[in-house]
């Protein structure tokens, strides 16, 4: 995500500032040891129930224009079951 944002940045873009209301979603559904910040950083364990809560709550956000989701695969969950997860959302119409 770290590298993502210099990228973003070094091409003249804009982080996101996530609202308090999203912050206190994001607590809702997050682990305590998530970045509490853009990027967000759902913490490596995440569940596919995880990532679409998350992707919900920073695509709603209306300071947010663009939802950029990576997954670094770990021993502790499947990526193809958290990339079906964000499919969902997009399958649904509450991303695109």
């Amino acid at each position: 995500g770290v590298l993502a944002v210099d990228q973003l940045v070094d091409g003249n873009g804009e982080l996101a500032e996530l609202s308090q209301t999203t912050i206190e979603r994001l607590n809702d559904v997050l682990p305590r040891t998530w970045s509490h910040a853009n990027p967000v950083d759902i913490v490596g364990d995440a569940a596919p129930e995880r990532y679409k809560a998350a992707v919900e709550a920073v695509a709603a956000d209306p300071g947010t224009d663009v939802v950029l989701v990576m997954n670094c695969p770990t021993g502790l969950g499947s990526p193809l079951a958290a990339a079906g997860a964000v499919a969902e959302l997009a399958k649904a119409g509450r991303i695109c």
